[in-house]
């Protein structure tokens, strides 16, 4: 087994985090401090932290039995504000097709290169930007909400 975690630069450590869809599935999670009692943990479709970066949500959400993330850009937001840091991964590259390559010492994780579009669902130029083992995005010019969506390969 290994862990690789992705951690937001400067993203907003108490962004308020809404839930969608409870699921049925949850565990429960004992400790020295939850004692006999406990702590259930529920699962969720989908969970949206909201202003993580000024103007801009984190949803995450299942779609295909699979994990999926996209950053939602409202007006005032700034697509450059969003930070990527991968720990745990030995090399970060981004292939010629613009998705983005995590090796670890247990293989390869490949994000596709981002898909973006505004609210009405135009599609905007978008592409992943790294400097120094640490992913953001370019993105062209857009109105109104804007969505970036990265899917894992």
């Amino acid at each position: 087994m290994y862990r690789m975690d992705v951690e937001l630069i400067g993203a907003n450590k108490n962004a308020q985090v809404t839930t969608e869809d409870k699921q049925h599935y949850y565990e429960n999670y004992f400790n020295e401090r939850t004692g006999d009692k406990g702590t259930v943990a529920h699962a969720y479709s989908k969970i949206t932290y909201e202003d993580v970066y000024p103007n801009i949500d984190w949803v995450l959400y299942i779609k295909d039995a699979k994990l999926e993330h996209e950053f939602v850009v409202r007006p005032g937001g700034n697509p450059a504000d969003i930070k990527l840091k991968y720990g745990g991964a030995t090399e970060l590259s981004i292939a010629n097709d613009g998705s983005l390559a995590a090796n670890t010492p247990q293989g390869k994780i490949t994000e596709q290169a981002p898909v973006s579009y505004q609210q009405d669902r135009q599609a905007v130029k978008s592409n992943f930007k790294l400097n120094n083992a640490v992913l953001s995005y370019e993105t062209g010019s857009y109105t109104g909400t804007l969505i970036i969506d990265p899917t894992l390969g």
